[in-house]
């Protein structure tokens, strides 16, 4: 019964700790891919149906923001060159550009296998300046520039701290292995 007990309560701090792991694999060609869990970046409202994670990675010594997004259960496409804006409170707004034309599928937007919502998983390349930028300040507003129309809204403060805290931990790992 202790036992049962024990584990019973470090369930949750084990939990916890795996919210904040990242992902480090040494490739054949001895090529290192580091990536963080992926994170809610917002969520649907009445006024803005996007439902966004995101995760950074770093592969092929080019760092990059994913993000899984669907919008309200909708099926819909992202161009090739799609824009990504993040708005940092106290810095120029830094403007990203999707890698590949997709059409949302199945599940393909959530975190979870077992949702059937449509949507995409997108990759937006970002320079080390615009990290070193976005671990300095806030982000205030996102948005996501699609062919009918444009989603976003102002980040939660506690969405905005927890993308900072996630983007100076990934940059600190990130040097740490280079």
């Amino acid at each position: 019964m202790r036992r049962f007990l024990f584990l019973f309560f470090l369930l949750p701090l084990y939990c916890v700790a795996q919210s904040q792991q990242v992902v480090c694999e040494q490739g054949s060609a001895a090529a290192t891919e580091i990536a963080t869990s992926w994170q809610s970046l917002q969520r649907p409202t009445a006024r803005n149906p996007l439902r966004t994670f995101y995760r950074f990675v770093y592969a092929d010594s080019a760092y990059q923001i994913q993000l899984k997004v669907s919008i309200g259960g909708l099926d819909f496409s992202v161009t090739q060159g799609a824009l990504f804006e993040i708005e940092p409170e106290h810095s120029e707004t830094i403007n990203l550009y999707n890698t590949k034309l997709q059409r949302s599928c199945k599940g393909c937007g959530s975190r979870s296998e077992n949702e059937n919502i449509p949507g995409v998983t997108l990759t937006f390349p970002i320079s080390k300046y615009d990290i070193i930028t976005l671990c300095d300040d806030y982000v205030g507003h996102v948005s996501l520039h699609l062919p009918d129309a444009i989603f976003g809204d102002n980040l939660t403060l506690r969405r905005s701290e927890l993308f900072q805290e996630e983007l100076v931990h990934f940059r600190h790992l990130v040097d740490h292995h280079l």
